[in-house]
């Protein structure tokens, strides 16, 4: 009995420290005050990694660099080149 609520609270520390994180396993670990190797091991036993924590770890994906998307400043900055060719 005892040993499910330790593994409740430690699964709930987890998770807000995950959320307070933005996702970020290794501020988390930091937060937590643990190696992310534990963390990550820690996620592995209590199901979190498969849910919304490890999800780009698990597809192989990694996350877009900002000089990789496409936006507002790009198209602005190619605007004044392109009324200068005209």
């Amino acid at each position: 009995m005892l040993r499910d609520i330790l593994a409740s609270v430690e699964k709930s520390l987890i998770v807000a420290a995950l959320l307070a994180a933005g996702g970020n396993q290794r501020r988390a670990a930091i937060a937590l005050g643990v190696l992310p190797t534990t963390l990550q091991e820690k996620l592995k036993r209590f199901g979190l990694l498969d849910d919304r924590f490890g999800r780009r770890a698990r597809q192989g994906g990694r996350a877009a660099n900002r000089s990789e998307t496409p936006g507002p400043r790009s198209e602005a900055s190619n605007t004044p080149t392109e009324e200068k060719q005209r």
